[in-house]
């Protein structure tokens, strides 16, 4: 399996000040998204998945989304 830092679903980003590196989700699965980064891991515990809210506009209702990490 591929370490997640590796796939296309990501975009890494250092911050100039801190040097900090983090990976940005490249594309949207809704126009509004969220992850659970103050409530617990967005990750599971293997690093296979990553969990996140989704929002559509118009939409009643929010969806818990979760992406699989590619295996090579």
């Amino acid at each position: 399996m591929r370490h997640i830092a590796e796939s296309p679903l990501f975009t890494r980003w250092r911050d100039p000040v801190s040097g900090v590196e983090i990976l940005i989700l490249s594309r949207r699965a809704a126009p509004l998204q969220q992850s659970f980064y103050f409530t617990q891991s967005g990750f599971s515990d293997d690093g296979g998945h990553i969990w996140y809210i989704d929002y559509h506009h118009g939409m009643a209702k929010v969806h818990l989304a979760v992406g699989e990490q590619m295996r090579v």
